[in-house]
């Protein structure tokens, strides 16, 4: 286990890369910026509590929101927790539908700055961190594509180690030099038949029968080590296996494969190099908080030119090969779960469940103890503190996004301001984009409401932002987009009444029966909903519901959790998992070659006699062939 040489810590790596995610992002008011950041930070410091050091990389190259410095470097949030800013994909801001353009070269950029850091350390670049969590399907992408790249460098390692000098050494440095770009990692079993053969000049003719070919790779096994003749009979019976249709198209193809894994054998039966050792090196954990189907689904009745710019089918490709190539995912909620399982076929044994949790400064509080909250109100609506202290106060807070529908919140509470005098709503968010204006519009346009309702696209500081929620009497959140919901989490946590959209996870599991659930595109709902929670209810029961439902979201308690299961989640449930993984990549090579039946791999028995082993490969490449015995 790598540690720091000063502090004795041991490192976590977090990727959060789309928005302008930072120390201070600003929430509610930049594009793409939002209840991710605040899990992350919040996930970083809680993970610093209980002992580790946190780098966060994020993309960088491009300016600040609203400024001209530019996001590069490294910059500290806390005694232990750093950001890194790692560039691609230009100097500009990218949303984060577009945001793959830039994954290829931010991965370069990434591999090489761990690199720099491992050399720093003295350590390997696999080894500089305990495991690597990334956040979203595009920093899933950088994740999955970094640990490739170790893979690949662990692989090629091992190759010079054990044949370096008796392969070519131009072949060797060639396909080094190429080793991220050849999927080494996939089948790596081809890359050493390969290497082995064009390192002897062995040139393989359409025509060339299995026994040619035979003798000729024969030969090269031999030169390598000359008791890889055991495997003659073996190699044989591949090449002469006739119903391979790939095996007449390319000869030298399915000579390499079959060159390749009986040296793969070899070298698992020495220690050099074993698919277990590889498999450990991916202790990759990704935290999707959302997934495309999800979402596809809360856009179903929407026309195409609303929903194609958010390029649902790019986004579920994406996702389906961070599954397959990531060995523990994590899951904020009940809905992504049950779609890693339905549509990525993701085995429930490689999902933990880790939901958003709250800022303890998320609380009730007293009207005299939200000072700051208040003055701040009275600023942005220039009505006196005294009479905000007196009215009911509704808010909803969520950068403006068409998904978050405030427009739906605004309309609702329009119907309603002819009921509850001295009643005002706050929608805070910004930019000041065109859904800023749409909101600005419709308040203009709907009488009554201006006076009444107020959109504030302004950055609110942390300390007077939880005392706004403090304060409130309702809060509101009509979103059609939730990973989870962390704000209505930040509004149950203070006590305060809820009015909700039925496409916010957090509701639906663990507010049913105490908020307000409207169906969605229905402002009248949203009105009624309104209404029932301003009128007359056993506020002490509600508020006491709601601090229950929100109690056991503690950043402290969740991470403590999770650091006293050391190594399991990771490392223990890696190599419970190896079976699956060396069985599924078998399946998918026998598919390629057109095998007829596809196999299940057999593994070491726990009593099994001394010196005993069985191959974790299928029986026409078992390392021993025997009719070589003596």
């Amino acid at each position: 286990m790598i540690k720091f040489h000063k502090n004795e810590r041991e490192r976590v790596a977090l990727i959060t890369n789309h928005g302008y995610a930072g120390p201070n992002p600003p929430i509610g008011n930049a594009p793409d910026t939002g209840g991710q950041n605040v899990y992350v930070n919040d996930l970083a410091i809680a993970l610093e509590d209980v002992g580790y050091d946190v780098n966060i990389y994020t993309r960088g190259g491009f300016p600040e929101f609203d400024s001209t410095h530019i996001r590069e470097g490294e910059v500290m949030m806390s005694d232990h927790v750093k950001y890194i800013y790692i560039p691609g994909g230009g100097d500009k801001f990218l949303p984060k539908e577009d945001i793959a353009i830039a994954l290829s070269e931010q991965v370069e950029n990434l591999y090489n700055s761990i690199n720099e850091m491992a050399a720093g350390l003295n350590v390997k670049p696999w080894d500089v961190f305990e495991f690597v969590n990334t956040h979203y399907w595009d920093a899933g992408v950088l994740g999955y594509k970094l640990i490739e790249r170790w893979q690949a460098d662990f692989i090629f390692e091992r190759i010079r180690e054990f044949f370096g000098d008796k392969l070519n050494k131009s072949v060797l440095d060639t396909h080094y030099k190429e080793r991220h770009i050849r999927a080494v990692r996939h089948n790596w079993q081809y890359l050493i038949g390969r290497l082995a053969l064009r390192s002897y000049d062995v040139l393989i003719d359409v025509n060339d029968s299995p026994t040619k070919i035979h003798k000729l790779c024969m030969d090269v096994l031999e030169q390598l080590d000359p008791s890889l003749r055991r495997y003659s009979v073996t190699l044989l019976s591949r090449l002469q296996r006739s119903h391979w249709p790939v095996f007449t198209i390319n000869k030298t193809t399915v000579a390499s494969v079959a060159v390749g894994h009986l040296l793969a054998d070899h070298l698992n039966s020495t220690g050099a190099l074993c698919p277990s050792d590889i498999f450990r090196l991916n202790r990759h954990i990704w935290t999707p908080h959302s997934l495309a189907p999800i979402k596809e689904r809360n856009f179903m009745d929407y026309s195409y030119d609303r929903k194609q710019h958010l390029k649902f089918t790019e986004r579920k490709h994406h996702e389906r090969v961070v599954c397959e190539r990531t060995p523990l995912s994590v899951s904020t909620s009940e809905e992504v779960s049950k779609t890693l399982v339905s549509h990525f076929n993701v085995h429930p044994d490689r999902i933990i469940y880790f939901p958003p949790c709250v800022n303890t400064e998320y609380r009730p509080r007293s009207k005299d103890e939200c000072a700051k909250g208040y003055t701040s109100l009275s600023i942005f609506s220039n009505i006196s503190e005294e009479k905000l202290k007196k009215s009911k106060i509704i808010i909803e807070a969520s950068r403006a996004d068409r998904t978050k529908r405030k427009d739906l919140v605004i309309s609702g509470f329009a119907e309603t301001i002819n009921d509850f005098e001295d009643t005002y709503l706050f929608v805070f968010g910004g930019p000041k984009n065109e859904v800023y204006r749409e909101l600005q519009g419709i308040i203009a346009a709907t009488p009554g409401l201006e006076g009444r309702a107020f959109s504030v696209p302004e950055t609110i500081p942390f300390d007077t932002l939880v005392q706004i929620f403090s304060l409130a009497d309702l809060y509101v959140s009509a979103s059609e987009m939730e990973g989870f919901g962390m704000s209505v989490l930040q509004a149950a946590s203070c006590g305060v009444p809820i009015v909700s959209s039925r496409l916010i996870p957090y509701t639906n599991m663990y507010l049913k029966g105490i908020a307000e659930i409207a169906p969605v595109q229905e402002p009248h709902a949203y009105a009624q909903a309104i209404k029932n929670m301003l009128g007359d209810y056993d506020k002490v029961k509600m508020r006491e519901e709601l601090l229950e439902a929100s109690k056991d979201f503690s950043w402290k308690v969740r991470v403590k959790d999770l650091h006293d299961a050391e190594h399991e989640p990771v490392i223990i449930l890696a190599e419970h998992r190896h079976e699956d993984y060396v069985v599924r990549l078998g399946e998918q090579q026998e598919n390629m070659l057109g095998a007829a039946h596809m196999y299940r791999s057999t593994f070491i028995n726990d009593n099994m006699a001394e010196g005993e082993q069985t191959s974790t490969y299928p029986s026409w490449i078992s390392k021993e062939d025997p009719d070589s015995k003596d």
